[in-house]
């Protein structure tokens, strides 16, 4: 009985570690991403007229468009996969 109760905690403890570890691979990706993003943005804002305030919304309004319509979601996450795949090989 007690070693089944240690391995059904085992498992647990081993899930938990593995989403932890994707979790924060996956911050750390947005991170660098969101950094280079703003990089750019800030480029981007001396060269043009519009603020940079502006041009750091552009996110938030596409991830609304893309939670009020799945074609805007789809068409955003073929975009951001072709990034992902430009940038990481």
């Amino acid at each position: 009985m007690a070693d089944s109760i240690k391995k059904f905690i085992g498992s647990i403890l081993d899930r938990a570690k593995g989403g932890l570890r994707r979790f924060v691979a996956f911050s750390m990706i947005m991170f660098f991403i969101g950094t280079v993003f703003g990089f750019f943005i800030l480029a981007l804002a001396e060269k043009t007229s519009v603020p940079a305030t502006y041009w750091l919304m552009v996110p938030i309004v596409l991830a609304l468009l893309a939670y009020a319509s799945s074609e805007i979601a789809f068409v955003l996450f073929i975009l951001m996969l072709g990034l992902m795949l430009v940038v990481f090989l």
